[in-house]
């Protein structure tokens, strides 16, 4: 099976709205017309958080419709900046689902809430790493799938906001076996980390990208990029990461925040 992973959308409710200079709708759609240009045979989307940069009913209305165009099953979860209540209200209907559980062809998909209300950074509750260790007890290759990072990523500024009790998380995958791949969004780049038994992988935001190992906030120029994954009946699994070609939009270098 072989699915798309996208991150970091920060969809705005109204076509005027920019983000860093960026149209993020016009984005979030590019990236999706060259995920299915050169993977026509995708079966998934994932979208692990901060799909609305100020979460309203609108910003979620625009992410439906743009994803209707591709009729493809999504799963989705929620980051810092989503609405978990909206999202369900609003996207968890026809294709698109907010289940936190997941089986397709063989593999079970894990979408956990690292949210903590009110706060950047994140936090797994211990209902989540419970309902995680529940999951896990299923003999099925599983995909783990969360918004915040759960180890640094280089970045101090952006290690302030990664998920607090990371290191519970990583010891409860690792006692599994059967818990092959972690996938998340936050940092806006792509960055990977690998284990005996399991690997972790970051996407790029099909918005911005933050620039690696910056002491403080800093964008770059790098277009927005997305994940595919191949997953095999054995367990195994490949992938790789895709940035779009240059385009006419242009980020605001001198942005300071987002």
């Amino acid at each position: 099976m072989r699915f798309l992973h996208i991150s970091d959308l920060h969809i705005q409710p109204s076509p005027d709205d920019r983000l860093a200079g960026l149209d993020t709708y016009f984005t979030f759609t590019q990236v999706l017309a060259d995920a299915f240009q050169r993977n026509p045979g995708l079966e998934l989307i994932v979208i692990t958080g901060d799909l609305a940069q100020s979460p309203c009913r609108e910003s979620y209305r625009r992410i439906r419709q743009a994803l209707a165009v591709w009729q493809t099953p999504v799963l989705c979860l929620p980051g810092n900046h989503d609405d978990v209540e909206l999202m369900g209200e609003i996207l968890h209907q026809g294709l698109i689902s907010c289940d936190k559980q997941t089986v397709l062809q063989g593999w079970q998909f894990v979408c956990l809430n690292s949210q903590k209300p009110g706060f950047a950074q994140g936090w797994l509750a211990k209902s989540e790493l419970d309902f995680l260790g529940r999951c896990l007890q299923q003999p099925l290759p599983t995909v783990i799938a969360l918004h915040h990072h759960c180890l640094p990523s280089g970045s101090p500024w952006m290690d302030s906001m990664m998920i607090e009790n990371g290191r519970e998380l990583v010891e409860l995958i690792s006692a599994y076996p059967q818990a092959k791949l972690l996938i998340h969004g936050h940092v806006h780049q792509p960055l990977e980390w690998h284990f005996d038994q399991f690997s972790v992988y970051a996407t790029p935001a099909t918005c911005v990208q933050f620039q690696p190992l910056a002491t403080e906030f800093k964008i770059t120029d790098q277009p927005p990029g997305y994940r595919i994954v191949d997953l095999k009946t054995d367990g195994r699994f490949e992938t790789e990461c895709v940035f779009l070609p240059r385009s006419t939009q242009h980020p605001d270098l001198n942005s300071h925040a987002y």
